[in-house]
Order: C-alpha cells, then sequence, then structure tokens
C-alpha cells in the first residue's frame, strides 16, 4: 500500500483495503439496528458506507463514496462536507419502509490523498452521534424554509449555478427536489 494511503488510513482512524490501485475505507454501521418491513436487516444487506481512493490521470487523487445516515445526520454532515470542500452528489434511499429511515449520500473529491482525508474527517465524526437537540430545533422550524435556507446557503458559498442557462445549454441538466414530511 502506497504511504499517501497509510496517512490516510491513519488520519481517518480506520482500516482500508488496498486493491488494484484503490484504497478503500468502509463505514459500516453496525451500531444501527434496522428493519425494513418490519424484518430485521444485518448491516452487510445494505447498510454499509465508504470511502474509496484512487490515482488520477493528472498524478492527483480521486475519492467517491457512499455514506450511509440517519435523517437527523444528513444537516450536519453535509454541512462539514461542503463547508470543507467536499463534494455531495447525491442523497437518496435504498429501502421503503426501513425503520429507523436511512439516507445514502454520494461524496466526491479530488485532491491530494492527505487533504481529502482531512476534509472529509469532520463528517466522519458526526456519523453516529447526530445530537437530538438538533432534531428538536430543527422541527421546531418550518422544514420547508429550513431546507430552503440550507441549500440557499450551500449555492452562495459554493457558487453553485445550477439554471441550464448559466452553462450554455437550452435543457436543463440539474433538478434539485427536497421531500419534506
Amino acid at each position: 500500500m502506497p504511504s499517501d494511503y497509510q496517512e490516510v488510513l491513519k488520519s481517518l482512524d480506520r482500516k482500508g483495503d488496498f486493491k488494484d490501485g484503490v484504497l478503500k475505507v468502509n463505514i459500516p454501521r453496525s451500531d444501527l439496528k434496522i428493519t425494513a418491513a418490519g424484518v430485521a436487516t444485518p448491516t452487510p444487506f445494505g447498510f454499509g458506507g465508504w470511502v474509496a481512493f484512487t490515482k488520477a490521470s493528472d498524478g492527483g487523487e480521486v475519492m467517491m463514496g457512499d455514506l450511509v445516515l440517519l435523517q437527523e445526520e444528513v444537516n450536519p454532515v453535509m454541512s462539514a462536507l461542503l463547508d470543507n470542500g467536499i463534494e455531495v452528489t447525491a442523497l437518496h434511499n435504498h429501502f421503503f419502509w426501513d425503520d429507523p429511515h436511512v439516507y445514502y449520500m454520494h461524496v466526491h473529491g479530488m485532491g491530494k490523498a492527505a487533504d481529502l482525508a482531512r476534509e472529509v474527517k469532520p463528517a466522519f465524526d458526526l456519523i453516529g452521534h447526530a445530537k437530538p437537540e438538533a432534531v428538536t430545533r430543527l422541527r421546531e422550524r418550518d422544514p420547508a424554509a429550513e431546507a430552503d435556507r440550507c441549500w440557499r446557503r450551500h449555492a452562495r458559498d459554493r457558487h453553485l449555478q445550477i439554471a441550464a442557462r448559466d452553462v450554455g445549454l437550452e435543457d436543463p441538466v440539474l433538478e434539485v427536489a427536497f421531500a419534506v414530511e
């Protein structure tokens, strides 16, 4: 395993597997007891997150991953990622009738391996440690307004251009939707 990947594992305080030029770091959610439609489902059935690192053609690194999060972890983890320069490329669910409800957040970054590990670490540290009081405060506010505020803040901070006209395309290339229960 290359020394820069050994440094990534040390920085993330995790173990990983190196194969075919890819370092994969697993983030199992064995802390969760999940049921789908009332049936107990073990972590290997689809409740393990991961990030992977590999060399890019320019000599830098590419990091991609899929984080498994509870509903109350989504906003804090997303904020930690975006605030540290890591892209969030998708947020979705895999299961119907899961309890507790689990979300999957796809992440992406490019740069030096050590920098990417440092940038993703604050988000890793939040997984499994969401504070219930933050969820209570959110529920006391209007969820639609909170989702809009959060998105606008990140769009402004990250200078995201969503309108197709901004990239010179006639058809929209990105659709953003918030589901508020």
